[in-house]
């Protein structure tokens, strides 16, 4: 509640709890130092024309909260009057946070749908990578294909090219967390302490890890074909919303795929691709000397296990 002049003069117990800072530190002018800084100056410019204008109103913005981040919240403000005159404002806050990121990536597949529809090549696959990423916050992302009973990476995003040389084609029963999904079909989340102790040969190659990995089946016409997977650089609890983005994703990946490479005349078995891969000129860097295109090409998620931290 505030008064006429836009001052804070009392705070609930769930605000103080959401906030996680005192009732007192709350009143006055307090609560407007939770604002994220590109909002603040909007905000208060908003609030004073609606006491002035003494209309209900509604307004997005970010907030910190008691972790320290900031998350989008609606502030819905009801102007009170005692005698034809304004008394004080009552403000409900509710955080939204959760339905704009589920707007946002609703909006991100959309343009994805879209730009795997109209692709042609692999590197028009790749293309969509960053986009996948950034939506759920990941700074990381690669993709991987089964050839010949090897795997290869396709595309990396946001990972240093001299750890990945490494590890461009590995053995398809390689010891690593794309394997157990090509085998299980499932998506696998990987905190980077399971990771470690699931995978210490890996685990003994990193200086800055993904604190979590999470790994997700390409799946078309009943077939694995790869695997996408996205590092985080913080620990990061994947949603049921958000898993659910990232099958679909998947799904929408594996499908342009299996039609871009029938399109090449590359045919597909429930092993992997068989066949040259067209070339994702600037995408993967590195190509042994006597590999195929196709081979150069591609490589597995496995090489994100071992990607340092840019």
């Amino acid at each position: 509640m505030s008064d006429v002049n836009g001052a804070t003069i009392f705070v609930n117990r769930a605000l103080v709890q959401h906030c996680g800072l005192d009732a007192d530190a709350l009143l006055g002018w307090g609560f407007t130092d939770l604002i994220h800084p590109d909002d603040r100056e909007h905000a208060l410019d908003f609030w004073s024309r609606a006491r002035l204008d003494r209309y209900p109103t509604n307004h997005d913005l970010r907030l910190r909260t008691n972790n320290g981040i900031y998350r989008q919240h609606c502030v819905k403000s009801q102007p009170t009057f005692h005698e034809e005159h304004l008394a004080y404002m009552v403000s409900t806050l509710h955080d939204i946070h959760a339905s704009k990121d589920t707007e946002a990536r609703l909006t991100v597949l959309r343009l994805i749908t879209t730009r795997l529809s109209d692709a042609k090549h692999l590197s028009d696959v790749l293309a969509v990578l960053p986009d996948s990423a950034r939506v759920l916050h990941a700074p990381r992302a690669s993709l991987t294909l089964v050839r010949d009973g090897e795997l290869h990476l396709v595309g990396t995003f946001g990972f240093p090219e001299t750890t990945l040389d490494a590890f461009r084609v590995l053995p398809e029963d390689a010891d690593v967390p794309v394997r157990e999904v090509l085998r299980t079909g499932e998506p696998l989340v990987l905190p980077y302490e399971a990771f470690a102790a699931r995978y210490p040969h890996l685990a003994s190659l990193q200086h800055s890890p993904s604190q979590t990995l999470a790994f997700i089946p390409l799946r078309a016409d009943g077939r694995t074909l790869g695997v996408l997977t996205l590092g985080f650089l913080e620990h990061h609890d994947i949603t049921e919303a958000e898993r659910t983005f990232l099958l679909t994703l998947a799904s929408s990946l594996a499908s342009t795929l299996l039609r871009v490479n029938v399109g090449h005349r590359v045919s597909w078995t429930c092993s992997g691709l068989m066949g040259p891969v067209p070339s994702a000129h600037g995408v993967t860097r590195g190509q042994p000397a006597g590999t195929t295109p196709g081979a150069a090409c591609a490589l597995s998620c496995a090489a994100m296990s071992v990607c340092k931290r840019t």
